[in-house]
């Protein structure tokens, strides 16, 4: 019934703007045809989708067809207990695996288990060798459930942050239709798996690009948009620090922590002060690839410098002393783009050279951004040098958006590769 719904609704949705906006619109004649089809094709799809029958087997369900202690060949099933049925089996599943409750089964696994529980249950009385599959290979009918079967409580939590994103900006900007199609979605997740099939990814992710970006084109004085942009911006460092942390850092820091123990004979996690957003003073992590010196704090590494370690070289060359910084990010002191953080001397000597230089700091400093991504990183060579990161830290700040950080970053790999490839 759900799915049915689903489509009708979002139909609906879809024919109601286009005649609220039938005056506004140069375009009536092709809003009225666009209208006009929409409607017939939703009621022909209603009246041959045989709903009522449907929906008389749901009021009509009692709770001795909602548990099924004994399943036999003559047990008969409706929409709604049989969906409670595979809903039961699920958690009887992570139950049974406790140790996956965080990151799931994984959808092979998840389905492979799915179908003992039906043949535990007797519901498969089929001949496999005729591909006779019954229920055998049925979803969970429920996104939610289904999404915390396949990748656990964290991709379920992703899920709803998904939904968080445009339903959130929608009442910031009082986008309607974004906000009304986003609550269809919601609702009927409760009784289909969508996104476990093409037409439901490709549904989905095609209403809100189509909404999202079209109502993120924003000019200079938009405040609004500005602060959801900014938004974003927080929640994919957030999102994206969690899972680098989780799933790569984990088991990396350790592993490069003994290296570096023996390489430099300190703790391999190295802070320095740097300069943040509005001139705030914070720690800024690193590992070490330096011997410890009383210069630290105030000396930028020189070309040959005898303070780097053999390791040190190798981190340096690759950024890869730069990783811990992702822990900054969590905390809030600096984003994945941005300005990059100097020490409280260069900070101070750079504003004597260059006015207002700190300016470029209205921002959060990043662990890359768009004058790193141009190749200018390290030692400041001459005032040619500064000076064009300057400006580009600057450029960044007064026109960053969401893809113009996904850009920077590309072209920081990049970077990163064409060093190695020298």
């Amino acid at each position: 019934l759900m799915s049915k719904m689903f489509v009708f609704l979002n139909i609906l949705i879809i024919v109601l703007f286009l005649v609220r906006d039938y005056k506004k619109s140069g375009m009536r004649k092709w809003n009225l045809v666009f209208s006009s089809i929409l409607i017939a094709i939703s009621f022909v799809g209603l009246l041959r989708s045989n709903l009522k029958s449907r929906y008389l087997d749901i009021i009509n369900s009692n709770s001795t067809t909602l548990v099924k202690e004994e399943i036999n060949e003559t047990t008969q099933f409706n929409g709604l207990n049989l969906r409670l049925l595979f809903w039961d089996m699920g958690m009887e599943i992570m139950s049974e695996n406790k140790s996956s409750i965080f990151l799931g089964l994984g959808p092979g696994d998840c389905q492979d288990l799915l179908n003992e529980k039906i043949r535990a249950r007797n519901m498969y009385v089929g001949n496999g060798e005729l591909e006779d599959t019954g229920y055998l290979n049925y979803n969970f009918h429920n996104q939610y459930v289904q999404t915390f079967m396949e990748v656990g409580i964290i991709g379920l939590l992703l899920l709803l942050l998904l939904f968080g994103v445009p339903i959130t900006h929608a009442i910031r900007t009082r986008k309607y239709l974004l906000l009304a199609i986003n609550i269809v979605f919601f609702i009927a997740f409760f009784t289909e798996s969508y996104l476990s099939r093409q037409i439901g990814v490709v549904s989905f992710l095609t209403f809100n690009s189509i909404l999202l970006s079209s109502s993120f084109k924003r000019r200079a004085n938009e405040s609004n948009n500005i602060k959801i942009t900014m938004f974003l911006k927080y929640f994919y460092d957030f999102v994206f620090s969690i899972l680098f942390i989780l799933f790569f850092l984990s088991w990396f820091i350790p592993l490069v922590f003994l290296i570096i123990l023996i390489d430099t004979r300190s703790f391999p996690i190295f802070s320095q002060k740097r300069v943040g957003q509005n001139g705030e003073i914070f720690y800024c992590y690193k590992l070490r690839t330096m011997r410890k010196n009383v210069e630290a704090d105030k000396l930028a590494a020189q070309p040959n410098d005898s303070r780097i370690t053999l390791c040190g070289k190798f981190f340096r060359k690759y950024g890869i002393d730069e990783l811990p910084q992702i822990f900054n990010v969590l905390k809030g002191e600096m984003s994945l783009v941005g300005p990059r953080p100097l020490m409280v001397n260069d900070e101070k000597h750079f504003n004597q050279m260059i006015p207002d230089f700190s300016s470029r700091l209205k921002m959060k400093p990043g662990i890359t951004g768009l004058s790193q991504s141009k190749g200018h990183k390290g030692l400041v060579r001459n005032m040619a040098d500064i000076k064009r990161r300057y400006i580009l830290d600057k450029f960044y700040g007064d026109n960053f958006t969401l893809k113009f950080d996904f850009i920077i970053m590309f072209n920081t790999i990049f970077d990163i590769l064409r060093i190695k490839k020298k």
